[in-house]
């Protein structure tokens, strides 16, 4: 089984979108089952909630988005997960913090598994939600082609 942990700052919600478009993605092919997919935060713990449009457009996409709060990233979990994907170059720098380095080329961006690696958009307002999914989308799918 192929351990994922999505990794994103508590106030951002991308990297749930993440987890979620994964999950959806992987029920798709019949995967689902060979993936463990697992949400943390890094930086402050204090979450703030999805907009309600958001939350309705990406129930209107079929996409389960997760309220709750996540845990913040520990060192430990760098052994316990196959691959840390952060949403940006902040995310990722806290990784490397926390974890205290990328010895087994672990961790990296969701963008990096597409033809055009950084860090996904941020998303602040309702019109933002599109590009944004559509980033994560392919960064999950091209994720998803290199498992």
């Amino acid at each position: 089984m192929t351990r994922v942990l999505f990794v994103s700052s508590q106030s951002s919600c991308r990297n749930r979108i993440a987890g979620a478009v994964m999950k959806k993605l992987a029920k798709d092919p019949g995967i689902e089952e060979r993936l463990q997919i697992n949400l943390a935060a890094v930086g402050e713990m204090s979450g703030e909630p999805l907009d309600i449009s958001l939350q309705k457009l990406l129930e209107e996409q079929g996409i389960k988005y997760p309220l709750e709060t996540l845990p913040l990233l520990q060192n430990r979990d760098y052994d316990q997960y196959n691959l840390l994907i952060g949403i940006d170059r902040r995310d990722l720098r806290e990784m490397y913090h926390t974890c205290g380095g990328d010895f087994s080329d672990k961790m990296s961006l969701l963008l990096d598994h597409t033809s055009h690696p950084g860090d996904v958009l941020e998303l602040q307002k309702v019109k933002d939600l599109p590009p944004v999914l559509e980033q994560i989308r392919e960064g999950c799918l091209g994720l998803l082609e290199q498992l």
